[in-house]
């Protein structure tokens, strides 16, 4: 399995919060920092195998929510959307996809 983690600020709302993405034990995640999550950063967590597409998207120009970069996007089976301003999104997203064929999983990979 290709675990990993990256520091990250997710999308939630209409801002990004800052924290860590991480890929282990067959499940991605995100933990907000101390600061974010005192201000209703909020926790992410689920199996990789809930996971059908993972791509970049493009950039939306708001800066509040990271969308100045391109950001990972990952698309879940219950029709959420999960977006992630991390360092190099293509190279990423690979390596979260390959995770989660590992764990079971067949996302579409479109980086």
């Amino acid at each position: 399995m290709t675990d990993g983690s990256w520091g990250a600020n997710m999308t939630q709302g209409m801002r990004a919060v800052g924290g860590k993405l991480a890929v282990n034990d067959g499940r991605i995640s995100f933990a907000p920092h101390g600061l974010d999550r005192s201000t209703g950063g909020k926790p992410f967590d689920r199996p990789l195998t809930e996971l059908v597409s993972i791509d970049v998207a493009p950039r939306t120009f708001n800066p509040l929510d990271g969308g100045l970069r391109k950001r990972l996007r990952l698309r879940l089976l219950d029709g959420a959307e999960a977006l992630f301003v991390v360092s190099h999104p293509g190279e990423v997203g690979v390596r979260i996809g390959r995770s989660a064929e590992a764990a079971g999983g067949s996302p579409r990979i479109d980086v």
